[in-house]
């Protein structure tokens, strides 16, 4: 079975707006700035996704209020899995709050790959990533294409996985994300083919 999937990035928070680590435990709304820019897109959004899609959105308010500016009242379901990264003792902070922290340092001598204090490892995001994504794969009926609102972390876990290239090549901003062609059976996922949803809003 070969289905679309649309990954798409929630827009800007103020927390994203003045640089501080966003992850589940900061459950803020989306800025002005934020909620105009996804107002500006929604069109070629809608033109991307298609007619026939199921919608699954991270429950954290910026992913979902994303969702509803750009799909209106289009059902939507909640995938707890696909919250963002647990940032532990650095969520809500800046860099230049917690520089000279030993503990953040570590995490920053690890290439951000090790557990952070009071939080989780990119190897425990990707592996809940993950199951979330296949846990929207079964829930999606075979004719319908898959649109998910999400956050930063979850892409970089899902796309490292299936392209098979490193975490941080897959970063992405506030409303960009990845188009992606899926071949699905019951064993596995193969990734046919991906591009970003910057460049088809800008083709």
């Amino acid at each position: 079975m070969n289905k679309r999937c649309i990954l798409i990035r929630h827009a800007k928070t103020d927390g994203n707006e003045t640089g501080r680590f966003m992850g589940c435990r900061t459950d803020e709304p989306l800025s002005d700035n934020g909620r105009q820019e996804a107002s500006v897109i929604k069109e070629k959004i809608a033109e991307i996704a298609g007619n026939h899609f199921s919608l699954y959105v991270s429950p954290l308010i910026r992913a979902v209020e994303t969702a509803q500016i750009l799909f209106g009242t289009k059902e939507l379901t909640e995938m707890s899995d696909l919250k963002e990264l647990d940032f532990g003792i650095m969520d809500g902070h800046t860099h230049a709050e917690l520089d000279g922290d030993p503990r953040y340092q570590a995490w920053i001598d690890s290439g951000g790959r090790d557990r952070i204090p009071g939080g989780e490892s990119m190897d425990d995001l990707i592996r809940r990533s993950m199951s979330g994504f296949e846990q929207v794969i079964r829930l999606t009926p075979e004719d319908n294409d898959i649109v998910i609102v999400c956050h930063g972390g979850n892409i970089m876990s899902v796309m490292s996985t299936l392209a098979g290239n490193d975490f941080y090549a897959n970063i992405c901003p506030n409303l960009d994300g990845y188009v992606l062609d899926l071949e699905i059976s019951d064993e596995r996922i193969d990734l046919l083919s991906y591009d970003r949803i910057s460049d088809r809003l800008h083709a």
